[in-house]
């Protein structure tokens, strides 16, 4: 059996699972798990309404999580929403701080092939299969066993690795997805707690679903117990047969195939490239935005288009961390000054080419006048950031906070306000602060310093449970 030409790594990375695509020695593909009972992207929901908001065409619907999701609805619709009824939902996508999940009423299932489209009623064909296949015979026979055979449930979506499978494993995948739906339906049916009813989202299965296409693909485990899953979720795949390795050496896979400083740098807000210039990453809530800084570059002995040759070696290295990092939505890279137009024209072109490696969908618009190069990649809810690392809770993930004295000012003065809209006068203030503050208002005799001011005992404690972004709370006692 030949080399073969795509690997899969299923590791751990930092405490999180990890899968890795490789092709060849090239990562071309990182996603991080998390904890298994998190919500995901296409996760099938049995929801509660909570309320109906007419002027934001806005569902507010419970489903099992600690904050309520939001399902859009059409500004025209006909239907009446009451409170309490119950309605099916997946997560269309996943929100970040205090906003609940964008959700659908367009539930599908997903396969290897197919996806099953309960609310559709025939065969559709994915854009690149309809290139590839169009009207051919393998599909108008399928079409016709779909629709001379049982009672289907609802329409199908071929995709492109329907190409390669066989006509029983289409049927035997097709019936898979039918029993699946009947389950999910009928568990709604028995109990309407709002809740999870399918994962979708389990990055191993969808790792493998989407990556494992064919039998020159090699996936790799850290262990047993890993090779049985993995050929467990195998088996809800039909036709689906790479080889499964297990790692059987002291040292993880990681170093094995030469990846932990692949990984390493998803984490750095600046890299180096290897010209000395850099690249600098910043994530903000609306875009991410990409600086790119000639630094040490000065070109060497042949100087030639020197903010040509630095800006295409930084558009290529910002495809990869935009491809490896899952960075979704909107990303702009401010590229050095560039007077000649076409030289802009290449860098265009060049970018095309590098963001051609990407499964996700990108966009790139031509470069502006002030020199930014406006990139939009599709949402496909494997970003790493939520994953990497946490805000830090002091600053609530600004990587700023203000100073003790603008602090110490705010706290007297609430605490102050509080105190003169009061008539009593038999009560004590209790400050909870976070420890750093806690030290140095205890440096600065803070709290005795304020209840001279407003003659009620003031009492400081740590607030070990502080929320992120919060310093204090002043609690009359």
């Amino acid at each position: 059996m030949g080399t073969p030409t795509r690997t899969i790594l299923v590791t751990t990375y930092e405490g999180n699972p990890c899968t890795v695509l490789l092709d060849g020695e090239q990562v071309q593909e990182i996603r991080l798990g998390s904890e298994e009972d998190a919500p995901g992207r296409g996760d099938v929901y049995l929801g509660r309404v909570d309320r109906f908001v007419p002027g934001l065409s806005a569902v507010f619907v419970e489903i099992g999580l600690n904050r309520t999701a939001f399902l859009p609805v059409a500004s025209d619709e006909k239907r009446r929403w009451r409170t309490g009824e119950s309605v099916l939902v997946s997560i269309a996508r996943l929100s970040e701080g205090d906003k609940g999940h964008r959700l659908t009423r367009n539930v599908s299932l997903p396969g290897y092939r197919m996806v099953l489209e309960p609310a559709g009623g025939s065969i559709r064909l994915g854009a690149r299969l309809k290139r590839e296949l169009g009207d051919s015979r393998e599909v108008a026979d399928f079409r016709a066993w779909w629709s001379d055979t049982g009672e289907r449930v609802g329409g199908l979506l071929l995709r492109s690795a329907a190409k390669d499978g066989t006509m029983s494993e289409l049927k035997e995948e097709c019936l898979q997805l039918e029993g699946q739906w009947r389950e999910i339906h009928q568990s709604s049916e028995r109990d309407k707690t709002p809740r999870r009813l399918r994962c979708f989202s389990n990055g191993l299965s969808r790792s493998l679903r989407d990556w494992a296409s064919s039998k020159d693909t090699a996936v790799w485990v850290e262990s047993q117990k890993d090779a049985e899953r993995v050929q467990k979720i195998l088996e809800s795949f039909p036709g689906l047969e790479p080889r499964v390795l297990t790692n059987e050496q002291p040292r993880s896979l990681r170093r094995i195939f030469g990846i932990q400083k692949t990984l390493d740098s998803l984490r750095q807000r600046r890299l180096w490239l290897k010209s000395g210039a850099s690249i600098v990453l910043e994530k903000t809530e609306a875009m991410t935005v990409i600086d790119v800084n000639s630094g040490r570059f000065s070109g060497g002995r042949k100087r030639g288009n020197l903010p040509l040759r630095v800006n295409k070696e930084a558009v290529a290295a910002s495809a990869e961390q935009i491809r490896l990092r899952g960075i979704e939505g909107i990303t702009v890279i401010d590229l050095i000054e560039m007077p000649d137009p076409a030289d802009k024209r290449a860098v265009e072109e060049y970018a095309q080419s590098v963001f051609k490696k990407d499964r996700a969908r990108v966009r790139i618009l031509p470069i502006s006048e002030i020199g930014l190069l406006q990139i939009s990649r599709q949402r496909t809810g494997d970003g790493l950031g939520s994953i990497q690392a946490l805000d830090c809770e002091a600053c609530g993930g600004t990587g700023k906070r203000d100073r003790h004295g603008q602090t110490f000012e705010r706290i007297w003065d609430e605490t102050v306000a509080w105190v003169t809209n009061t008539d009593s006068r038999s009560i004590e203030v209790v400050i909870r602060v976070r420890s750093h503050l806690l030290r140095a208002m205890d440096s600065a005799g803070f709290a005795e310093a304020l209840a001279s001011h407003v003659d009620i005992p003031v009492r400081l404690v740590e607030w070990q449970d502080a929320p992120p972004g919060k310093l204090y709370e002043v609690r009359p006692h």
